[in-house]
This record gives C-alpha cells, sequence and structure tokens, in this order.
C-alpha cells in the first residue's frame, strides 16, 4: 500500500480531517464535541474506510450518556 492511499484513506480526507468532520456531525446532534465523548477506535474506523457519519455514530453509540440521549430523540 502506497504512502498517498495510507494517508488519504477516506474520501481523500487525512485522520486529522476525519476527525474534524467526525467532531462536527457530533456537535451538529449533540451540541458537544466528539472529545467530550468515550474513546472510541477512530484510527480503526478512519482506515477501514468508515465515513465522518458513520464514525460520528459509531462514537456517540459507544458514549452510555449520548447513546441515551440519541433514544430520546
Amino acid at each position: 500500500m502506497s504512502e498517498q492511499t495510507a494517508v488519504h484513506r477516506v474520501q481523500g480526507l487525512t485522520l486529522d480531517q476525519w476527525m474534524a468532520d467526525v467532531d462536527q456531525v457530533v456537535t451538529d446532534r449533540l451540541g458537544i464535541s466528539v472529545h467530550d465523548l468515550a474513546d472510541f477506535c477512530a484510527w480503526d474506523a478512519w482506515n477501514d474506510g468508515m465515513s465522518p457519519e458513520d464514525g460520528a455514530e459509531m462514537a456517540m453509540e459507544g458514549d452510555d450518556v449520548a447513546s441515551a440521549y440519541l433514544d430520546l430523540l
């Protein structure tokens, strides 16, 4: 695998860009940052080609409070 492929795995985004998109989705849905949630395997999700929207969903579902809040919506 070339370095270019490894660095721009998802939609041409670097990991940092992907995380910024994930953070925006979480902020839009919950009003808090993805960094306020429980840790999730962001690198694995990015490396596996998960979209930022799916990554945000994974992060929110992995956090007990965020998950409970989403169940109320």
